[in-house]
């Protein structure tokens, strides 16, 4: 008989990867390989998951297990254990340089100036000179106020309101007697006679009090001028201004207009009116073209139990370098 055939062959042996494995490998032997590799793969990545900074201060890095992450103890931050002064901002300096106060004795007399201009509705005489009417006189220019208004100058115009309600009566009592009995137009006379003193013959000036209508200061000729300063003529402007009366209502247009057309340095103006009687708007813009144009300063007082921030003589003061201040009669009056 012939011996058995071995009918095994390679064309019978599996194919793909594992065909080498199952012929080098004997049966028995492969579970303990597998296992022995599943564990070194285990070790591999622990060391790979484990990482350990230098002792230089590294970062340290673990992954813990889920069992021993639920027994791990998380301290809250206490920022009282820290240190104020090492959370502290840094320290800044800012270093400025000293403002010198000004010591020109012009600029401090400009300060002076715009102080005693600047509006107020209080009832106060005096200027900051302490002086009720003329002030010194500056530099080929003679210096006077009205009801503390200061300005300069060598031609003054001194327009007064003489209508119905200058004319009015304050009175004022003491122990149930008559004390003191005042209306505008006496202050405002007062006033202006005062303003007249520091006057000049150099100088030149002009009284127009108005009410509907302008009424001059030595008007005879008709011819509407300035009038020198002289003591001659100061002392018949006094009696001019004593004799005015008050009637009739008010008109500051023509009287401005008036005023205006004598190119003078200065105009000062005194009244009462009410808001019926303020020029319009276009009136005074035409106004202070021609005062800018010329060179004419504009000062109101303004007699009023309130500030009327709407008047339109507020702008004419403003815009020629004047300025304009509501007075309180009876703060003025010292009633």
């Amino acid at each position: 008989m012939n011996s058995p055939t071995d009918h095994t062959t390679l064309d019978s042996q599996p194919d793909g990867p594992w065909s080498f494995w199952s012929i080098a490998v004997p049966d028995r032997l492969g579970p303990t390989l597998v296992s022995a590799i599943l564990h070194m793969a285990a070790i591999i990545l622990l060391a790979i998951f484990t990482l350990k900074g230098s002792d230089s201060g590294g970062i340290e890095l673990s992954i813990l297990p889920t069992e021993e992450l639920a027994d791990e103890q998380f301290d809250e931050l206490d920022l009282a254990s820290f240190d104020a002064a090492e959370i502290a901002a840094p320290e800044v300096t800012l270093e400025f340089e000293p403002i010198t106060p000004p010591t020109d004795a012009e600029a401090l007399a400009a300060i002076s100036d715009d102080l005693s201009l600047s509006p107020a509705m209080d009832g106060s005489l005096t200027d900051l000179t302490g002086n009720s009417g003329g002030l010194a006189r500056g530099a080929g220019k003679a210096r006077t106020s009205v009801f503390g208004l200061a300005a300069e100058g060598t031609r003054f115009v001194y327009l007064f309101d003489r209508s119905g309600s200058m004319n009015s009566t304050f009175q004022s009592f003491e122990n149930g007697v008559l004390f003191r009995e005042i209306t505008p137009l006496m202050l405002a006379k007062e006033e202006m006679l005062r303003s007249l003193q520091p006057l000049t013959p150099t100088d030149q000036f002009q009284i127009v009090f108005y009410n509907q209508r302008p009424m001059l200061f030595d008007n005879a000729s008709k011819l509407r001028r300035l009038i020198p300063a002289s003591p001659q003529r100061k002392s018949e402007a006094q009696q001019f201004v004593l004799n005015v009366p008050g009637n009739g209502t008010t008109n500051h247009v023509a009287a401005l207009e008036t005023g205006i057309d004598l190119k003078p340095d200065v105009i000062f103006l005194i009244t009462d009116g009410e808001e019926q009687d303020d020029p319009s708007a276009n009136r005074i813009r035409r106004m202070i073209r021609t005062c800018q144009q010329q060179g004419t300063q504009v000062h109101i007082i303004h007699f009023s139990t309130k500030v009327r921030h709407n008047c339109t003589l507020l702008p004419l003061a403003e815009q020629t370098g004047g300025a304009h201040r509501f007075m309180n009669l009876s703060s003025v009056a010292g009633l």
